[in-house]
Order: C-alpha cells, then structure tokens, then sequence
C-alpha cells in the first residue's frame, strides 16, 4: 500500500509539472500569437501609411504636372499671339501700303482724266489761233477813213469785230485766254527770244515787246 501510495504520488507530482509546462508553453504561445498579431496589425499600418504617401506623391506629382503643363500651355498661347500680333502688323502695313498706292494710281488717273478733258482741245484750239490773229490784223488795218466815208467796208468791219467777239467767247468758254508777258522775265520754257534791243525804260532780261499774241489754255502755255 505504502508503495502503491507513493507512485501516486509520483505520478500526481509529475502530472502538476507536465501541466505547470503546458501551461507556461501555452502562455508563451499566446504570447507568440499576440505578438505577430501586432507585427501584422503594424505592417497593416506601414502598407496603409506607404499607400497614403504614394497616393500623396501621386497627387503632388499631378498637380505638379498639371502646373508645367498649364504654364507651357500659356506659354504656346502667349507665343503664338504675339506671332499673331507680329503678322495682322505686317499685314496692315502691306494693307496700308497697297491702299495708299491704289489712291495715288486713283488719284493719277482722275488727274489724267481730268487733263484729258481740260487740255484735249489743245491742238484744236493751236489750229484756231491763226484765225484769231488774222481776224486781229484785219481790224488792226482797216483805215478809219474808209469806215467813216464806205458803209460797205464799215460793215465788212463791223462783222469781222463780231467774228472775233464770238471767237474769243468760245475761247473763254474752254478756259483760253489771252497771255500778255511784257515786263515778265524772260523765260525760255514759255517765251521765244526774236532780238534783244535796249530800253533804259525796262528791266534787263525781261520781256520788252511782243511780236505774236500768246495764248493760255488754263495754266499751260497754248502759245
């Protein structure tokens, strides 16, 4: 009995120990097992906070991109009005320059027209001069005494004044008037020298007398 009672007790003493081990193992391993708990519950919050700071860096990268690619937009945009600004100024001085050629061509033209009409008679009005001067010398050499005494020749003389009258009318009608340059200086694009002669009563180098009656057809010599 008494050996029967101490292996028991052995037995009862060894049993505590191997459950004073397990125990304590189980402790450990609960110890374990929190533990790694935490270690994944940190690497959770690691992976949480890398994946907020990429996300952070992703966003400042595109807001950063977003900026330089506005800024080159702005930059293209501004270039490309200042090129538009240089070509619509190269154009309106073109545009300018030809408007102001074509109104100096209009303004020529309507001269030329305007000449035209004014001195086309010119060579029409030449051939009528001799008429006028012979009309002049008719009456400049009608004695007075065959007018008073001939009635016939009278009214020969009458009728060639009125001749002359209506002929420097229709003159003045086309702007051709007589040109008188006594005392003007002389002038060789409007005056022809025939002879010098001396007259203290004139100006050296004008003109003294005149041998043919001139003309002018508005501000141009005729003759």
């Amino acid at each position: 009995m008494s050996d029967k009672t101490c292996s028991s007790s052995k037995e009862e003493g060894n049993n505590k120990k191997e459950k004073k081990k397990v125990g304590k193992f189980n402790e450990k391993k609960n110890d374990n097992s929190g533990e790694k708990e935490d270690d994944k519950e940190n690497m959770l919050n690691e992976s949480e906070n890398f994946e907020k700071e990429d996300e952070g860096k992703k966003e400042i990268n595109y807001e950063t991109y977003n900026k330089i690619d506005l800024i080159n937009k702005i930059k293209r945009i501004k270039k490309d009005m200042e090129e538009k600004i240089v070509d619509n100024k190269i154009l309106k001085e073109k545009y300018l320059s030809v408007l102001a050629e074509n109104e100096n061509l209009r303004n020529r033209y309507m001269k030329e027209i305007e000449n035209s009409k004014l001195y086309c008679i010119s060579n029409f009005a030449k051939s009528l001069l001799d008429v006028a001067d012979n009309l002049a010398l008719a009456i400049k050499n009608i004695n007075e005494e065959s007018l008073k005494q001939n009635e016939e020749i009278n009214n020969i003389y009458k009728g060639i004044q009125m001749t002359e009258t209506i002929l420097h009318n229709i003159f003045n009608k086309y702007g051709i008037d007589k040109y008188n340059p006594i005392n003007e200086k002389f002038n060789p694009l409007f005056h022809e020298a025939i002879f010098e002669i001396n007259d203290s009563t004139k100006e050296k180098g004008t003109v003294a007398t005149v041998i043919q009656q001139g003309y002018k057809i508005k501000d141009r010599i005729l003759r």
